[in-house]
């Protein structure tokens, strides 16, 4: 997958604790170049890697 976007947040990620663990389970076993979401009322950009030590 290249982009994947979604209405809302993994958990963990710029999420105000709403975001959805089963996405970031998701993002871990697909990951996609970008992840491109919405929902949470603030804003923001995390530029991550897929490091096993940040899971």
């Amino acid at each position: 997958i290249d982009v994947l976007v979604t209405h809302g947040p993994p958990c963990g990620y710029l999420d105000a604790a709403m975001g959805c663990a089963e996405l970031t389970r998701a993002l871990w076993r697909c990951r996609p170049s970008v992840h491109v979401f919405g929902h949470v009322q603030g804003y923001g950009c995390v530029l991550l890697g897929y490091d096993e030590a940040q899971r």
